[in-house]
């Protein structure tokens, strides 16, 4: 009976006669199959109480994963149209790209989207499956890629050179932003290393005239790259720590660059010792009082005051002027 609405609840008890003359599926659902409606191309994922339209064959390859029986089950279009229907779903760990806005993402989850941006990590990944707003619409739970980590299965990593080196919870503080949490297909995506992440890393240079390699330390530390200023300087302190990692540059622009390393302490020169003003000055030939008050940095006025001179321009050799 195609007309649903004439369905009861209660099941009616009948014969195994009459149970024989039913025709039966082949199949049965158990609440995660493929299924697609008699005469129709389109091939739904049912999950969770819910259908969504897969994309391609390939795509169910990886949407299966832990299905029962990967066959289509063909039911009618009235039954298929009984079940609560989502929007298209697309496996986890696609790299997409889409369409109208150009924005590239993976898809992270059942409705989950991370978007990548000018400040994130560079990964290598494959090329993106172009899809319109229309085939993403489902994926509403969006963020962006974290700059330098993620978190795989419960461990933390830090992304360089487009690989994953393990880091412990406190060195992964010292790294700007926060740990994107991955689903174990993206994860699956990415390629690790058993190399340790500790506090330095370094950068390779090379002159454009005079062609020599140049080579530079740095400490990561609350947020920010420290730069030694010599190799020499990074050795001395580290002693005990993971070793230097080489980083290319897309690692090195979201570090805010912090003060040297290494670099001498600038210990201020101190003033030389004033010379004391004496108390008396003798006038001397060729004194006038505005030489006499521009050298000892002081003004006529002051002088004449101390000295109870009526005239400035009436003073004589010899003649001893108190000063200021």
């Amino acid at each position: 009976m195609d007309d649903s609405t004439n369905w009861i609840t209660a099941a009616s008890p009948i014969t195994n006669d009459l149970a024989d003359k039913f025709p039966t599926l082949e199949q049965s659902i158990n609440g995660f199959n493929f299924l697609r409606a008699q005469g129709q191309m389109t091939v739904y994922l049912l999950k969770d109480g819910i259908i969504r339209a897969t994309y391609n064959e390939a795509d169910r390859a990886l949407l299966a994963t832990g299905m029962y029986s990967t066959n289509i089950v063909s039911v009618s279009p009235s039954g298929l149209a009984y079940i609560p229907k989502g929007v298209m779903i697309l496996p986890e760990g696609t790299l997409i790209k889409n369409m109208k806005t150009g924005t590239v993402g993976l898809i992270d989850g059942p409705t989950r989207l991370v978007n990548f941006s000018p400040t994130s990590m560079v990964l290598n990944l494959p090329e993106p499956r172009e899809l319109s707003n229309f085939s993403l619409i489902g994926y509403q739970d969006q963020e962006s890629l974290a700059p330098y980590k993620v978190l795989c299965d419960g461990q933390r990593y830090v992304v360089a050179n487009s690989l994953l080196y393990p880091i412990e919870l406190a060195g992964a503080k010292n790294l700007p932003g926060v740990s994107t949490l991955l689903s174990d297909a993206s994860c699956a995506l990415l390629t690790t290393t058993d190399i340790a992440f500790g506090q330095y890393v370094g950068e390779r240079t090379i002159d454009p005239k005079t062609k020599k390699k140049n080579l530079k330390a740095y400490k990561i530390s609350k947020g920010k790259r420290y730069p030694f200023k010599t190799l020499a300087e990074y050795k001395k302190e580290n002693l005990t720590g993971a070793p230097l990692i080489w980083v290319d540059q897309a690692f090195l622009k979201n570090l805010p660059l912090g003060k040297e390393i290494g670099s001498a302490p600038v210990n201020p020169i101190p003033d030389p010792k004033p010379t004391p003003r004496p108390k008396l000055y003798t006038v001397s030939a060729g004194d006038s009082l505005i030489s006499i008050a521009s050298k000892f940095k002081t003004t006529v006025s002051k002088i004449m005051l101390l000295n109870n001179l009526a005239n400035a321009d009436r003073i004589s050799v010899g003649q001893i002027l108190k000063l200021p």
